[in-house]
Order: C-alpha cells, then sequence, then structure tokens
C-alpha cells in the first residue's frame, strides 16, 4: 500500500499563505482599528474643519478624542482657526469654542 503524503512544496506554499495572512490581519487590525487613539495631523486637521462649519458639541467632542492636547483645543486656537478658513467667522452663543 501506498501512503497518502502532502509534498513539501505544498507544506511551504501552506506556511507561506498563513505568514501572508496574518502580517495582512495585523495592518488592517493596526492602521484601520485606531478607536480613539490620537489621529494624524490630517485627521486633527479635518476635525476642526468639521466643527467651525457646525459648532456643535459633538463635533468638538470628535476633535477632542481624536486632538487632545490642551494646545489644539484652547479657546483662542479655536478662534484663530475657524476665522482663518472661514472669513467673518464667530462663535455661536453657546458654541464650545467661546467668544471670550
Amino acid at each position: 500500500m501506498r501512503k497518502a503524503t502532502i509534498p513539501i512544496p505544498h507544506i511551504i506554499a501552506l506556511i507561506l499563505g498563513v505568514i501572508v495572512v496574518v502580517v495582512l490581519a495585523y495592518w488592517f487590525i493596526s492602521t484601520g482599528g485606531r478607536g480613539g487613539s490620537v489621529g494624524s495631523e490630517a485627521e486633527c486637521t479635518a476635525r476642526k474643519v468639521e466643527f467651525c462649519g457646525a459648532q456643535t458639541i459633538e463635533n468638538w467632542e470628535k476633535q477632542r478624542t481624536k486632538c487632545g492636547s490642551a494646545r489644539e483645543l484652547n479657546t483662542q486656537n479655536c478662534r484663530n482657526f475657524c476665522q482663518t478658513i472661514i472669513p467673518g467667522w464667530k462663535p455661536i452663543p453657546n458654541s464650545p469654542c467661546p467668544q471670550s
């Protein structure tokens, strides 16, 4: 009787396939699943622009979550940024970016 054996090239291909799947899974998880961690500069800028357009507490919280440093979120920085990208921008009375 002849034994059923798996040829060596198939074993090597299987091992390499598993390694590739593990590396890709790690890459997707590490780049896509940041959750509440600090984002990139472009992401922080997008959050600030979103806040300036619609001064809601939800947009402020999104910005604070991604770009939580006090330097980024102080009143003067908030006002300067919004006034730069939107000429004539003024904070609304209940804005998280206060008038004074």
